[in-house]
């Protein structure tokens, strides 16, 4: 081995992609993939789901001490 890191020696992982794509250096279209939209899709619903109908709190929410 030579010492590299074995993640970043290989394809660009999809936290990696989506920073590219948050920093223009990707299309926004990447997230209209299916191999993208669909997981992200169903993390939509499953938190739809859980804020409106089981009327569970925001995790998303900042605390009212933090400014």
């Amino acid at each position: 081995m030579s010492g590299r890191n074995q993640v970043s020696a290989g394809a660009p992982s999809r936290g990696a992609r989506g920073r590219q794509v948050m920093t223009n250096m990707r299309p926004k279209t990447y997230f209209l993939r299916p191999d993208v939209a669909l997981p992200m899709g169903v993390a939509l619903l499953r938190e739809l789901w859980a804020q409106r109908v089981a009327k569970r709190p925001d995790a998303y929410q900042a605390s009212a001490g933090a400014a």
